[in-house]
C-alpha cells in the first residue's frame, strides 16, 4: 500500500508499540508484523535522507547530532527540501486492515486510529 512519508513518521511509534501486542487473531498478528517490518525499513531510509537534510543545510549544536541548528539563511530552502520529503509516497507492504479485523484484537484510542488511517478502514471501505 502506499502512505507519504509524513503518515509513516506520524504512526512509526504506535507501529513499534503494537508490533508488541500480544493479538489473539494469528492472520492479524502475521498481517500486522509483515506491515512493521516493511515500515521499519522504509523508516531508516527516511531517517537517513532526515540526516542527510540535516547534514546539508545546518550544524550540530554543541557537536551532538540529536539536536541541529538550521541558520536562517538556510531555512527556507531547508523547509522546502524537508516538505519534499515529507511529501514522497513509498511502498508499505500489505492491504488496509478492515476495522472489523481489528476489533477485539487490538485495543487503540481514537487518536491512534487517526494515527493510523492509512492501514485501518471501516467496514464500508471509507
Amino acid at each position: 500500500m502506499k502512505i507519504t512519508l509524513a503518515q509513516l513518521n506520524d504512526s512509526i511509534q504506535l507501529l513499534n508499540r503494537l508490533k508488541d501486542e500480544r493479538i489473539k487473531n494469528a492472520r492479524v498478528a502475521y498481517r500486522l508484523g509483515k506491515v512493521y517490518r516493511s515500515a521499519q525499513s522504509e523508516f531508516k531510509e527516511f531517517v537517513d535522507a532526515h540526516m542527510a537534510l540535516l547534514k546539508d543545510y545546518g550544524t550540530p549544536v554543541n557537536g551532538d547530532e540529536k539536536n541541529w541548528d538550521i541558520p536562517q539563511a538556510n531555512l527556507e530552502e531547508f523547509n522546502r527540501k524537508w516538505n519534499e520529503l515529507l511529501s514522497v509516497e513509498v511502498d508499505v507492504w500489505g492491504s488496509p486492515f478492515n476495522v472489523d479485523e481489528i476489533d477485539g484484537n487490538l485495543e487503540l484510542s481514537p487518536a491512534e486510529f487517526a494515527i493510523l488511517d492509512w492501514l485501518i478502514v471501516d467496514g464500508d471501505g471509507a
